[in-house]
Order: C-alpha cells, then structure tokens, then sequence
C-alpha cells in the first residue's frame, strides 16, 4: 500500500495544490476535487478559524477571530466609544478586513484574501500571513483601548457587522 501511495505522489501533476489529495482508510492516496476547506490555527494566543473555498482563479481565503467583548458603557462610555470608533474605521482602513460584532457582541476579525492558482502550501501560508501582517497594528490598536484581554469565545464566528451592543 505504502508503495501504491508513493507512485501515486511521484506521479501526480506538479505543483501539489492544497486540498487535491485525500488519504483513505487503507493507506492509498487519491485525487480528489477541490473543495471547500476548514482548518483552525493560532497567532499570538489567538485562536482562528480559516476557509479556502475554491474559485475559477484560484480559491478565497478567509479567516475569522474571536478577539474581545464590546465593552459595556458602564465600562467607560469613552473606553465603549473608541472602540466602536476602531470597529467602524476598520471597515475602510483594514486592507483585506475589518473588525464585526457577532451576536454575542464579540468583536471579530473577519479577512479575506484571493490565491490565484496554483492553491499550494506556500501561497496559502504567504496570503494567510499578508493578512495578519496588516492587520496586528490594527489588532494592537484595539486591545490597547480594551485594556486587560477579557477572555473570548473564539468558537462562535462572526455575523454581523452591526456596531452596537450591550450598554448602547
């Protein structure tokens, strides 16, 4: 079986794309079509869901992080309102995101980002990092007028862009 595998891999068209080869149950290798695919990483303590779904160009990357609650106004009504500043102004100035409330009032970071084909190891991890790299000033930004990091439920993704919440 280990051997069928190998010759399947040395015979498989280059260069390898992400999600194109499923592992079966004995062991052999297989080609399969590509489709949507979700997996889980961490940056910086932060816990993100990510999605590559699969386009006619190449595929669309998107990820999305649980970062902190809106603070309430009995929190700070200045603390509340700069938040809700940086929320808004993430829609325009975040390249390849923004900042979203899910219903739970946690604020998110949602980014999405094109991989033109090839969809390989190396240009998801290349666009994943592109988006993080743009925005970790604006992650900063945020936390700096939350204060103490209160504690998030990264398991619930974002829905909604709406910039209200509890206290408003």
């Amino acid at each position: 079986m280990a051997n069928s595998s190998l010759s399947f891999l040395a015979n498989h068209p280059l260069p390898l794309e992400v999600g194109t080869i499923t592992v079966l149950p004995d062991g052999t290798a297989e080609r399969r079509e590509r489709t949507l695919l979700n997996f889980t990483f961490d940056y910086t303590g932060t816990n993100f869901a990510a999605a590559i779904e699969p386009t006619p160009e190449g595929a669309q990357l998107r990820i999305d992080a649980a970062l902190a609650p809106m603070p309430y106004s009995a929190e700070g009504r200045e603390r509340r309102r700069d938040v809700h500043a940086i929320v808004a102004a993430s829609r325009t100035g975040l390249k390849h995101g923004r900042f979203a409330l899910d219903d739970q009032h946690q604020i998110h970071l949602v980014s999405e980002l094109a991989i033109g084909s090839p969809v390989t190891p190396i240009a998801l991890v290349t666009a994943a990092t592109r988006m993080l790299i743009a925005a970790t000033p604006w992650v900063a930004l945020l936390r700096r007028h939350l204060g103490p990091t209160p504690s998030a439920n990264p398991s619930k993704p974002a829905t909604t862009d709406a910039v209200t919440g509890p206290g408003a």
